[in-house]
């Protein structure tokens, strides 16, 4: 698994291939590669079938749709971490308030990689962050296929 971090606000995707944000589309693409090479030293280009995270947390609402935050990361990424992000066949994405997800971060994220890990810690303790994107790319396993997820319950608790 290969799994970043950044501290901006992410691309949004909002259709005719524009995007909601001032970075333009080589600056992201230079802050996602530099991410993931500094999370992730030892990475190699990945291949097959891959799923994919993205998790935006933020200090202010600005009104950016969930799923329309990922496809900008995986266009971004393609070329780099794998060869067409048509192999990210399974993907999920999430908004969070720090608020909400204060709550959630550290019992439920103690697996990552610890400099990940350290990194949501961080941010969750300095205020004056206002974004923080969380990309995790894999190879996809049997149990990410569910339904009826609402009722679905992980490690105990709730999902």
């Amino acid at each position: 698994m290969l799994s970043f971090v950044f501290h901006r606000q992410p691309k949004a995707y909002q259709g005719s291939n524009t995007y909601k944000s001032k970075l333009d589309k080589e600056t992201y693409r230079a802050v996602l590669e530099q991410a993931l090479v500094e999370f992730n030293p030892s990475f190699e280009k990945r291949s097959g079938s891959l799923y994919g995270v993205v998790y935006y947390f933020y200090r202010k609402e600005l009104g950016i749709d969930a799923d329309n935050i990922s496809k900008p990361i995986w266009d971004c990424l393609r070329g780099f971490a794998y060869d067409d992000d048509s192999q990210v066949v399974f993907r999920v994405a999430a908004k969070f308030g720090v608020e909400e997800a204060n709550s959630i971060v550290p019992d439920n994220f103690q697996n990552l990689p610890e400099n990940v890990y350290d990194a949501f810690i961080k941010f969750f303790e300095e205020a004056n962050t206002p974004h923080f994107v969380y990309v995790e790319l894999g190879q996809p396993i049997d149990w990410q296929i569910k339904f009826d997820w609402e009722n679905e319950v992980i490690d105990g608790g709730t999902f």
